[in-house]
């Protein structure tokens, strides 16, 4: 949702499409995430929303209120990563933001390490990886 640049039409057309008493769910960086980053320099926050691409990086009662003006009810918001998680994934994620367009970083690292590492080893890091978000996750619920 922080990516779409027609939000209010896009979760409107949510509203719509979902059956009296479904939910919607969904995740989103805060605002605040920003106060959370590698570094603290406005300029940096400013860099990485741009690199991320983030279009709708509200604070919870911006997106209260727009949800309730598009008719949703009972919302409720339930952080998933802590300061120092927050820090932890810039520190991992901004190097691979280096580069422009497709050309960053990660696309080489990416497109390197499944040439030359074997796929089991690289099915093993991502193993690790998603087991670690997945511990971070509950930690939060």
């Amino acid at each position: 949702m922080e990516h779409i640049l027609d939000i209010d039409g896009i979760l409107a057309g949510c509203f719509r499409g979902l059956c009296p008493e479904s939910k919607l769910v969904i995740t989103v960086p805060l605002a605040e995430m920003n106060h959370h980053l590698l570094l603290f320099w406005r300029w940096y926050s400013r860099m990485r929303q741009q690199q991320l691409a983030h279009l709708n990086l509200f604070t919870p009662q911006k997106w209260y209120d727009l949800l309730q003006s598009i008719r949703f009810s009972h919302v409720k918001f339930r952080p998933y990563l802590s300061e120092s998680d927050c820090r932890f994934w810039d520190m991992l994620d901004s190097p691979g933001c280096i580069g422009f367009g497709t050309y960053r970083l990660s696309s080489v690292l990416g497109f390197t390490a499944s040439k030359l590492l074997p796929a089991a080893l690289e099915n093993q890091v991502l193993r690790r990886l998603s087991e670690w978000l997945i511990v971070k996750a509950n930690e939060h619920v």
